[in-house]
């Protein structure tokens, strides 16, 4: 068992006993506390306890330690000196002194639900903290897509549906939204965009994300109770000057159990949001013009995320499944003694499983992200620039020469046209794709000419060359592209197009983890795996928690934490 869950249950089996409800001498108490402060660990196996008349197993491993029993083993020592030795020998080298335990103190020790009490209690941690990151992506991932902010107007979630956790998550991702120059005020009314409304995965996540944050804070309620509870048997009460013994079932962890499942059904809830979102990213017909798989490089030799998306189907599916109820497993043990057991540590251990695999795939979700926001800001480059090289090529192939009121007129409008073409050929390489987007504007200038002839006091007909103006303009555009592309690549940045909240997450992954821009396989200096490590490194040993907390503790916002 990992050492960080024995310590909990260290911990929180001694905030059971000094509620005086065990029947307990503080030497005991005052042991466990030693053998925390000394860094001695007991070494508990993994598996073998039903959580029914508590967590016995677990448990008697600790109170064999304070027992001295050289046959169980402990870790002791510091860094790269720690290691597994009797618990005679660490307690003789901190000075600790072996216990003798009276009536009822053994019992006492290990009659409990610490062990599973400990893991859930790390584990709600951790799952607080990935449903903060899943709102925090949600909103970066509003403005990869180019989403509306309109699915997250306070009159549809305060006024029309007001479920807490639905207020919350709507008003945390506006907060992470704001100045954010990539979302759309009100997609309706968008020109050239075919879908009218942002798909489920962007414009129903407070109606999906908000239940799990009732959920979790409801688990988290939970946990809080039983961290501060008697949860051995007999337990005895004082309070009136006498003893009374009570004999009960308050070992049965079935609360734990509960909140586990609660808690991993909401995890699974994450990941399928996040793993929608990172789709959708990576198609071209769901992207809104981002390259196939987010790829900076030409599509025929860089394949972007298409590893991490078949990574993060893996992890999907095994959350999926171990998000199932552990519950309704339940065997009778002990000659049917313990008839009913919650079988709570298991459910935390699978929880804790579930962390790890949300976790997994929020770090692919993350290097996505800020790859697709950093293509959004290298495409307004390149956009920034399309009418000087429009306007050239028009100058060039019609004669006699267009006023300059009509030029922009035209500009304007083919401009308009060729970002429409751009979205839609993301799959070609570079070479075809401007050749390609290029041959639907040669129709517009023949069309907007054709009305200048019918105006009153059109004395002249206009020569267009069309062949020279599709040529010149797809040669311009490649090389203007090709050149952005390189330029980008060493220099740009999507933070100044960014919300405040996205902001932060966008330079945590960029500058404080120095995750760069993707520029494809034989161009990167760290490999995809490298990079998607780090991220998950970081996000599991919790760096990431402190953005998250200034995020959306920023502007007075709630926290599910």
């Amino acid at each position: 068992m990992p050492e960080s869950w024995v310590r909990g249950a260290i911990a929180i089996r001694i905030n059971a006993l000094i509620r005086g409800h065990s029947g307990c001498r503080w030497v005991v108490i005052d042991a466990l506390q030693k053998l925390l402060a000394a860094n001695v660990i007991p070494c508990p196996p993994l598996r073998q306890t039903i959580s029914a008349s508590g967590d016995l197993g677990p448990l008697a491993y600790i109170a064999s330690a304070l027992t001295g029993d050289r046959d169980c083993a402990v870790w002791d020592g510091e860094g790269k000196d720690r290691r597994i030795i009797s618990s005679s020998v660490a307690l003789e080298r901190h000075a600790i002194s072996a216990i003798e335990f009276l009536p009822k103190e053994g019992l006492a020790v290990v009659n409990g639900t610490a062990p599973s009490c400990s893991v859930s209690a790390l584990a709600i941690h951790d799952a607080h903290f990935l449903l903060l990151l899943s709102q925090a992506t949600t909103a970066m991932c509003v403005e990869a897509l180019l989403g509306a902010l309109e699915s997250f107007h306070p009159f549809l979630h305060d006024v029309a549906r007001p479920h807490p956790g639905q207020i919350e998550v709507a008003a945390n991702i506006r907060r992470a939204l704001a100045q954010s120059r990539l979302v759309t005020q009100h997609v309706e009314g968008k020109a050239g965009d075919r879908l009218r409304q942002d798909r489920y995965s962007l414009r129903t996540a407070p109606q999906w994300i908000g239940p799990q944050v009732e959920e979790l804070l409801s688990s988290h309620q939970t946990i809080l109770t039983e961290i501060n509870s008697t949860t051995d048997n007999p337990i005895l009460d004082a309070s009136n000057g006498r003893t009374t013994s009570f004999s009960g079932g308050n070992f049965q962890g079935t609360s734990l159990t509960i909140a586990m499942e609660k808690t991993r059904i909401a995890l699974q809830h994450v990941g399928a949001i996040a793993y929608a979102q990172m789709v959708e990213l990576g198609s071209p017909h769901m992207s809104r013009g981002l390259a196939p798989d987010v790829a900076a490089n030409e599509p025929s030799i860089d394949y972007g995320q298409k590893a991490m998306d078949m990574a993060c189907a893996s992890y999907l599916a095994e959350l999926s499944f171990i998000s199932s109820t552990v519950s309704n497993h339940v065997q009778p043990a002990e000659m049917h003694n313990q008839s009913v057991n919650s079988l709570a540590l298991i459910s935390a251990r699978y929880t804790m499983t579930a962390v790890q695999l949300t976790q997994m795939i929020m770090a692919n979700l993350l290097l996505s992200l800020c790859q697709a926001v950093d293509l959004r800001a290298m495409y307004k480059c390149f956009f920034d620039k399309l009418d000087g090289h429009i306007r050239t090529s028009l100058l060039a192939t019609i004669q006699p020469a267009l006023s300059p009121l009509k030029v922009q007129e035209m500009t304007t409008l083919l401009r308009q046209q060729a970002e429409g073409s751009f979205r839609e050929t993301g799959t070609l390489d570079s070479g075809e794709r401007f050749y390609v987007m290029c041959k639907p504007l040669v129709a517009d200038v023949s069309s907007y000419l054709s009305t200048l002839t019918q105006e009153p006091n059109a004395f002249e007909q206009r020569h267009f060359d069309a062949h020279t103006f599709h040529v010149q303009l797809a040669a311009s555009l490649s090389d203007a592209w090709i050149s952005n592309r390189s330029s980008f690549f060493d220099n740009g940045s999507a933070e100044e197009l960014l919300g405040v909240g996205t902001r932060q997450l966008y330079r945590w992954v960029r500058q404080d983890l120095g995750v760069r821009m993707r520029r494809g396989i034989d161009f990167d200096e760290e490999g995809t795996d490298a990079v998607v490590s780090r991220i998950y490194a970081a996000i599991v040993q919790g760096d990431v928690n402190n953005v998250l907390v200034k995020m959306f503790r920023d502007g007075d916002l709630e926290l599910s934490v």
